[in-house]
């Protein structure tokens, strides 16, 4: 039986795939938390490396997939040594266990369409990176580090994931509900259903996959947009105003979805599956 160990398994992210991974009889599965105490998980604080490489000892995963580290964009502009010491520096402890290891093992790295700055959109594999965060910056330096050490590494760039339990989709969804003016952003990203990345993980273990992926709810939208996407499927009412924040340079980090994973579900489908009650 294999067994795969989720980091950050106490995030949106990570807890779906983990409670999703758990459910299947082939997989045993195993999770951690930082500091959102859970008591199904075992804690780690993976910047102690000591710590790090005793646990991933302890357990022996086939399959490692990190779901981990910090998105807080304005936190980390204001404190670059956070983005190296969460995002980036665990991710060579990472690569290093698995390069020690006799038995292959394989890194699912989920990334951002935060690798790149926006100016074009409806970004493929074979564009360059160009971050203008420090969050995509440590982001585009761990796909480069893997790219570049890792034997057997998986790396899935994704939109704004969302589903039930992500902040935003949890705000826009409340603030739809309210009936009143809402005032939503004209810049353009790739969506990316939560179920719809879980799907791609699956995928992702199942073929065995190695690379760059892209995978998103299949187009891009502005935040507007996706408004409106949801009150034409749902019975919400609230009246939605377009607004533009970065003075008429509308920022674009769609991305386009890799072919692997053209079967998969799409945003419409997830909008006009999902229940709103």
């Amino acid at each position: 039986m294999k067994k795969i160990l989720v980091l950050g398994a106490s995030g949106f992210i990570g807890n779906y795939c983990f409670s999703k991974l758990r459910k299947d009889s082939n997989f045993s599965v195993f999770g951690t938390y930082s500091s959102n105490r859970k008591d199904y998980l075992v804690h780690l604080d993976y910047t102690q490396s000591k710590d790090f490489i005793d646990l991933l000892g302890t357990i022996k995963p086939n399959i490692i997939i990190w779901t981990a580290g910090i998105k807080n964009i304005p936190m980390l502009e204001s404190n670059h040594s956070l983005a190296e010491k969460y995002n980036f520096l665990p991710i060579k402890s990472l690569v290093d266990y698995q390069n020690k290891n006799e038995h292959r093992i394989q890194l699912i790295f989920i990334s951002s369409d935060y690798v790149f700055d926006g100016k074009k959109g409806e970004y493929t594999t074979n564009d360059q990176s160009n971050p203008d965060t420090i969050y995509g910056k440590s982001k585009s330096a761990s796909e480069k580090y893997l790219m570049t050490h890792s034997t057997f590494f998986t790396i899935l760039r994704v939109g704004a994931v969302i589903g039930k339990g992500s902040s935003f989709w949890d705000w826009l969804t409340g603030q739809l509900k309210s009936s009143r003016d809402i005032e939503l952003y004209d810049d353009v990203f790739s969506p990316t259903p939560i179920n719809i990345l879980f799907k791609a993980i699956r995928k992702s273990i199942e073929f065995k996959l190695k690379g760059l992926y892209h995978i998103s709810g299949g187009r891009g939208v502005s935040r507007y947009e996706l408004g409106n996407l949801i009150l034409n499927s749902s019975n919400l009412k609230a009246n939605l105003i377009k607004t533009n924040r970065t003075n008429n340079n509308i920022i674009n980090r769609s991305l386009v979805r890799s072919e692997v994973f053209n079967e998969l579900d799409t945003l419409d489908d997830f909008i006009n599956n999902f229940k709103y009650d």
